[in-house]
């Protein structure tokens, strides 16, 4: 794994916080400024001592005014890390690492709650096309990364975490993804070891129909 940092300054629009439990009224809501930015997905966030924890990547700027087919270059998203003092009634936040990435997922079983490791989705580039092709695990406690690419024809989407049903551990499970070869114009649901991300796919199940690049959803158990 390698080190992440950022080499740019601390950050410090509007957040809204509670510092009553999830069950309070109107009137326990407090409101925090920050920097003006944009934040399209969040990562988790937790109550932690007299604050709250808060991790997203972060736009600069909405991208593309929401154009999706917008044809400039967008604005690149990093993640970024907020602390709100509760009692001090004040924000402090910095960018975590200088790769940029989006469609951030976590184990889903650790939301709302301390989490040691983010899963972030990257991409070749930022321009108004989907262009994803790898991911990134962040390990808060370590403060190392791994990534890992797809290959040079293909496009990924969303990372879900699969938990491993005998797992103990937070990254315990597995990344599963939607990956469309641009050349063969196939599609196959890629796998990856949440434990062992730099080793990439476990498994490849072909997918008989192309899936539209895109594709963002939850997995979920029959009903």
């Amino acid at each position: 794994m390698a080190a992440f940092q950022s080499t740019l300054p601390t950050l410090t629009a509007q957040f809204m916080a509670s510092s009553s439990p999830g069950r309070g009224g109107a009137e326990a809501i407090r409101w925090f400024d920050v920097d003006t930015c944009s934040v399209v997905h969040f990562f988790n966030a937790w109550e932690q001592g007299n604050g709250i924890e808060l991790y997203a990547p972060v736009f600069d700027s909405m991208p593309g005014g929401l154009r999706f087919h917008a044809p400039e270059q967008a604005e690149e998203p990093f993640p970024h890390r907020w602390s709100i003092d509760l009692a001090a009634g004040q924000v402090t936040g910095e960018r975590i690492d200088d790769l940029s990435g989006e469609f951030p997922r976590i184990n889903d079983r650790r939301a709302g709650r301390q989490t040691r490791f983010l899963y972030n989705s990257l991409a070749r580039d930022w321009a108004f096309e989907f262009n994803f092709n790898g991911v990134v695990k962040y390990g808060l406690q370590s403060g190392r990364s791994e990534q890992f690419r797809y290959g040079p024809a293909e496009t990924s989407g969303e990372h879900v975490f699969a938990p491993d049903p005998g797992g103990t551990a937070e990254d315990d499970g597995w990344l599963m993804t939607i990956v469309s070869d641009r050349e063969s114009r196939e599609s196959a649901l890629v796998v990856l070891d949440a434990r062992d991300v730099a080793a990439g796919p476990v498994a490849r199940v072909r997918i008989p129909r192309r899936v539209p690049l895109g594709f963002h959803a939850n997995w979920l158990a029959g009903v």
